[in-house]
């Protein structure tokens, strides 16, 4: 406010009111209409699995026919002759069974699988013609193995070839262990020209003194020879 002084008063003036700038009217702004941006659907990202495979489907096993093994024994329907000789390779050792001395044998049993007739031929243990057992110290036979009792009969020729070539020839009058050959009666084994070791388990056989190192000989046997 300012004052002026008029002929000595003083004049107060007030100030001029100034106009109210008119009120100003609001402007509505129209809301802009937000452009819809298409979004495009998210593509799910693949978890990286890879795809299953596939079972291959199994196939049927064909079965196959078995064949069937060649018999080693005489086949059936042939003759013991049209099975051959059949030949082993053993350790030469002494047969004590029957109704001799056992020397020492604990192994000896007192029967043989032949027996012999009242013409002193070999003929099977379970024969009617069969008189006695054999004798181990005063007859000479061989001994095949038991699995081929089929075609190696009582009676049957065996042929056994010692490390110095000589050969001894004696009938089959007891069976033994399978696929084994190689054993003959005391009396063959002394027939042969080896020398013998008793001991208190029974007697030996012996090319070489005391040492009496294993004799290894070949054994063939001869089906269907029997006399």
């Amino acid at each position: 406010m300012s004052t002026k002084t008029k002929k000595g008063k003083t004049v107060t003036k007030k100030p001029a009111a100034k106009k109210a700038a008119p009120a100003k009217k609001p402007v509505v702004k129209k809301p802009m209409a937000k452009k819809s941006v298409a979004k495009k659907p998210a593509t799910k990202k693949s978890a990286g699995k890879k795809p299953a495979a596939k079972k291959p489907t199994a196939k049927k096993p064909v079965a196959k026919k078995p064949q069937a093994k060649k018999a080693v024994v005489n086949p059936a329907g042939l003759s013991a002759v049209a099975a051959g000789p059949i030949s082993f390779k053993g350790i030469l050792a002494i047969d004590t069974d029957g109704i001799g001395d056992h020397h020492g044998d604990a192994t000896a049993q007192n029967r043989t699988s032949a027996k012999v007739d009242a013409n002193g031929k070999f003929v099977p243990a379970d024969s009617p013609a069969g008189v006695r057992f054999l004798n181990a110290d005063t007859q000479a036979y061989s001994v095949a193995p038991k699995n081929f009792v089929s075609t190696i009969k009582v009676g049957d020729t065996a042929t056994v070839t010692l490390p110095n070539g000589k050969t001894f020839s004696a009938p089959v009058g007891d069976y033994g262990p399978d696929n084994k050959a190689g054993e003959f009666s005391l009396k063959a084994v002394q027939s042969m020209g080896v020398d013998v070791i008793f001991t208190k388990n029974g007697p030996i056989p012996t090319l070489d003194g005391k040492a009496a190192s294993d004799i290894k000989v070949s054994v063939t046997f001869f089906p269907g020879s029997a006399k």
